[in-house]
């Protein structure tokens, strides 16, 4: 029986994890996350040794396409119910349905059979009503996170005044120190170190624009979609 059982239960998950994502990035404002590095030549530069400094974003990216991903997944997956719904049956193993993401009227038409047939004309509709040519721009925003976390791509992300992070270090052992004999004092430092990263002020996208607020609206314009079509699955 067709259902939106799977859109709303990673619905859900998707809730979920911003949360978490929310209280990750509290942490890093306030008690910043701890991690051990070694000191290790530079492959490049022969003759200069360096501490890698953690990416205070790194996480918090991987974290943002993840949650991105579940909320445009949770469209596909509406389209698969709409598929079962009107078919009968769920959509043949080798039959992909997707919810297609247009710019132009002309793109959305040339999306239909491949990404949407089998679905009732007025269901169709429904979902052309739904794009960015008539007003759903959030759609663009959607797809442009999802598809930069599913290429493997760390999101960009920054915070004011702290690009890359501030960092606190101190050494795991002080006496457990690496001699530069290239230096006539023999200048020592320590072989490995904890350094916590902090990130201050509001963690945004490329263009500025805040990326926890933006997930919120995200999630609520997904959520706002597929309460839009409950209608048609309890009657």
């Amino acid at each position: 029986m067709a259902s939106l059982a799977d859109p709303l239960a990673t619905l859900k998950r998707a809730r979920k994890d911003l949360a978490a994502l929310k209280e990750r990035v509290e942490t890093l404002r306030h008690t910043g996350e701890r991690e051990f590095v070694n000191l290790e030549p530079d492959r490049k530069i022969s003759g200069r040794w360096h501490y890698k400094l953690p990416n205070a974003f790194k996480d918090v990216s991987t974290d943002v396409g993840v949650i991105a991903g579940m909320l445009r997944s949770i469209l596909d997956q509406l389209v698969f119910a709409l598929f079962e719904l009107d078919s009968g049956h769920p959509p043949p193993a080798k039959r992909r349905t997707q919810f297609p993401i247009c710019q132009a009227p002309n793109d959305f038409c040339s999306r239909i059979k491949p990404d949407l047939e089998g679905l009732a004309v007025e269901h169709i509709v429904l979902i052309r009503q739904l794009q960015p040519y008539n007003g759903g721009h959030w759609l663009t925003r959607l797809k442009s996170l999802a598809e930069e976390h599913k290429h493997k791509k760390l999101i960009f992300l920054k915070a004011e005044g702290t690009p890359g992070g501030s960092y606190r270090a101190r050494a795991t052992d002080p006496t457990n120190l690496h001699t530069f004999h290239t230096f006539k004092s023999g200048v020592k430092a320590p072989k490995s170190m904890y350094v916590d990263s902090y990130i201050s002020g509001t963690i945004t996208l490329a263009d500025g624009t805040p990326i926890i607020d933006t997930l919120e609206i995200l999630q609520a314009q997904v959520s706002s979609v597929i309460d839009s079509f409950k209608p048609l699955f309890d009657s």
